[in-house]
């Protein structure tokens, strides 16, 4: 039986080359910073004892009992060892968007408009739902 010999895409090895080392990059920083909460080198906003004594409280009482920051705020806390790991979360989580950004980019300059379009529609849609624009009442 012979065998089919498949070549990637440019823009497949571009996104691959992109979520391969941002990924990583975000899981060090994650861990990096989380062992800095973890150690104490960073003190954090809600002290251990604050956070179990507060941990089984309804949202909105967790909140006022520990003035944890809400939306966005938290990044007005990045020295702090709590919510520095957020930062690893949200490098994670952005790293998505980063790699279609790179696509845009490569389609825009190889003029592969179908694919320049369907990528920057997915930009948007991660932009959009990582804005909190849209909020639905519960």
């Amino acid at each position: 039986m012979e065998q089919i010999k498949y070549n990637n895409l440019e823009s497949q090895k571009l996104y691959a080359k992109l979520l391969y080392y941002l990924s990583n990059f975000g899981l060090f920083f994650l861990c990096g910073s989380f062992f800095l909460y973890l150690t104490g080198v960073l003190e954090p906003h809600i002290s251990f004892e604050q956070l179990s004594q507060n941990w089984g409280l309804p949202l909105d009482e967790f909140l006022k009992a520990t003035k944890a920051p809400t939306g966005w705020d938290w990044t007005n806390h990045l020295h702090q060892g709590d919510y520095l790991s957020f930062l690893g979360m949200a490098i994670l989580a952005g790293v998505t968007a980063i790699c279609y950004f790179a696509l845009i980019v490569d389609f825009i300059k190889r003029k592969l408009t179908i694919f320049l379009i369907i990528a920057f529609a997915e930009f948007i849609t991660i932009l959009f739902a990582a804005s909190n624009l849209l909020q639905f009442a519960h």
